[in-house]
């Protein structure tokens, strides 16, 4: 299965893979292949980046929340 950028720079910066290599492989037209396991350890780290992204946006929702329920809050800022 060929493997998308977002999760080739997630697997970069977790195992330190080198993507020059990487993408020497794309630009020859050579697919890149992850053995299943580390597919899977792929697809982990998108979704915890996932959960990670749906909680700070959660997060900002509700500062943006207080700030706009307590202008006061804004300008003593």
């Amino acid at each position: 299965m060929a493997v998308p950028a977002k999760a080739l720079y997630l697997l970069q910066s977790v195992h330190n893979v080198n993507l020059d290599w990487i993408y020497g492989k794309i630009e020859s037209s050579k697919p890149v292949f992850l053995e299943d396991k580390e597919e899977n350890k792929v697809r982990e780290l998108e979704r915890k980046l996932m959960k990670i992204q749906e909680e700070l946006l959660d997060y900002k929702t509700r500062e943006n929340e207080k700030l706009k329920n307590n202008p006061t809050v804004s300008a003593g800022q």
